[in-house]
């Protein structure tokens, strides 16, 4: 199976280019194999990736034109393009490149894609993702938010916390459990329930005053209440986040990583690389010196929670480097614990 498409790329100086594909079809190609193909994925080194859905027709000509706008110091790009049928797999890919890029010039490309063997990855590679998953025309829902509960009082060393409303079998529960030591700076520690598990854990990067940990387990028959526990009483915040349509196969996360940050104005969360598109990428932050400071809504994402601690979500595009996320606040400055995990679909 061969997809010919021609790709010119019409550049204006060092600000936008137009990358415009011109799709053919050969005539070796099934016509049962060709009305597979649901989606297209393009990608410009250094760009993020653009997947749009397709209907493909021997009788239809089809044209797309997707900005890509190069960094100042870019004088090349390689252009990837992969095709999708509705389960995800990948039936055609090809590359291009590298390709000289001259102010004001107009390139010229040509790109034919070579079918893929059922099995391989199309000679993908961790910089070139594999296209939105999420996307209705593949048949793949990224997992989504339900609801949440914050918990910032109590009495003992225990944190009580009602389940989050909505709650059912399957869903997944993910616990940010934060507390930090005022007092007399003696190490925190920090417990949930048998039948939690914990994902990640940082120690902020002035000493072991201030801990967050991240617990997560697959809802079942959940009680009314969980008891989490902090050692000693300190100033702590409990927050359960749920997700539905998530992976019941092993973990469900994809990547996963939190930080404690020198002190800045300007927290972000750190990239992660993930391994597969159709993930949710969910997103944490928090001041362990001050949780009054208020969070706004990062770029891309939507924002569950704002006050105390960030939470916020967004479907992750492919696959690959998430790249940094900046996270809105109005506090003046803090060593930020920042945490980043994408969640896998069911």
């Amino acid at each position: 199976m061969l997809l010919a498409l021609c790709c010119v790329a019409a550049c204006s100086g060092r600000g936008a280019a137009l990358l415009q594909l011109t799709l053919g079809f050969d005539d070796s190609i099934a016509d049962a194999q060709l009305a597979r193909v649901k989606t297209l994925v393009v990608h410009a080194s250094g760009d993020e990736d653009v997947s749009f859905p397709v209907t493909l027709d021997r009788t239809l000509g089809r044209t797309e034109r997707i900005v890509y706008r190069p960094a100042a110091s870019t004088r090349s790009i390689g252009v990837s393009i992969w095709a999708y049928a509705a389960d995800g797999s990948t039936l055609a890919s090809g590359s291009i490149g590298p390709v000289p890029i001259a102010d004001g010039a107009t390139l010229p490309l040509s790109i034919t894609l070579s079918a893929v063997e059922p099995g391989t990855d199309g000679g993908q590679t961790d910089a070139a993702a594999t296209g939105d998953l999420a996307s209705p025309d593949l048949g793949v829902q990224a997992p989504t938010f339900v609801n949440l509960v914050l918990t910032t009082a109590g009495n003992g060393t225990a944190i009580p916390a009602a389940p989050p409303n909505g709650v059912t079998p399957g869903m997944l529960l993910l616990a940010t459990f934060t507390a930090t030591n005022t007092f007399d700076g003696s190490s925190v520690a920090l417990s949930a329930p048998a039948d939690w598990s914990i994902l990640t854990s940082v120690t902020d990067n002035n000493g072991s005053k201030s801990v967050t940990t991240w617990f997560w387990k697959i809802a079942g028959a959940e009680p009314a209440s969980y008891q989490f526990v902090r050692i000693p009483i300190v100033s702590s915040g409990l927050l359960i986040a749920a997700y539905s349509g998530v992976s019941q196969t092993g973990s469900p996360f994809d990547a996963t990583l939190a930080m404690s940050n020198s002190t800045t104005s300007t927290p972000m969360a750190p990239s992660v690389t993930t391994g597969r598109a159709g993930l949710l990428l969910v997103v944490n932050a928090l001041c362990p010196d001050s949780f009054a400071q208020g969070w706004g809504t990062p770029s891309g994402f939507v924002a569950r929670q704002t006050t105390f601690m960030l939470s916020a979500d967004a479907p992750q595009k492919g696959q690959g480097d998430t790249g940094a996320v900046v996270l809105p606040t109005d506090a003046n400055s803090c060593r930020f614990t920042t945490f980043v995990t994408s969640i896998k679909p069911d």
